[in-house]
Parts: structure tokens; sequence; C-alpha cells
């Protein structure tokens, strides 16, 4: 009998919990909008997968990466500072990074099954 009155009490405790966080958190005008950090963040996973293939040097693997963050930063208009901060709030988010990374994740999937 108290095992079933521990096994009630965690559900009881996660339902509350769970109910308890649906507040709607507002994104901060200077931080970048979650859907152009979606095409960031998918550009920004090529572009390490790429240089991971190439088997460089540590120097090298730097040097291209680096290459291709600034790339990157330079497409969208961003600044390395204003991308991490960006990263910063969504990390203290984690609710809305998860739902950034499905996005990421389903597109790069996406991307996989496209026919060569």
């Amino acid at each position: 009998m108290r095992n079933l009155n521990s096994i009630f009490l965690f559900f009881f405790i996660m339902i509350v919990m769970s109910c308890g966080n649906n507040k709607k958190i507002r994104v901060p005008a200077d931080v970048i909008p979650q859907d152009e950090l979606v095409h960031m963040l998918i550009d920004i996973h090529l572009s390490e997968a790429s240089v991971s293939l190439a088997r460089l040097k540590k120097d090298s693997f730097n040097f291209y990466l680096g290459n291709y963050y600034y790339a990157i930063f330079t497409k969208y208009h961003v600044s390395k500072e204003d991308f991490e901060k960006s990263m910063e709030f969504y990390l203290e988010n984690p609710v809305i990074l998860q739902g950034i990374y499905e996005n990421v994740i389903d597109s790069l999937n996406n991307l996989q099954l496209v026919p060569k």
C-alpha cells in the first residue's frame, strides 16, 4: 500500500509541475527570431559536418570553420555577439530551444532524404 501511495504522489507532483509552467515567454527584440535561428543553425550544423568530414588538422579545422561561421553571420546580417547573446537567451529557455531544434532536426532529416 505504501508503494501505491508513493506512486500516486509521484504522478500528482509531475502533473502539478507540468501545469505550472505554461507562461508565455517573451523573446526580447534584440534576440534572433526563432525562424531565422532555425535557418542559421541548419547552416552551422551543415558547415560543421562538412569541415569534420574533411578530417583536417586542428589549425586548419578551426580556420575553415571560422570562415564558415563568418559567412553564415554575414548571410543573416548577424554579429557573433548577437548570435551568442541569442543562444544564451534560448539556452535559458529550454522549452523554446527544444522547439527550435526540433525544426532544425526535421529540416536536416528532410535534406538527408532528398534523392541525389
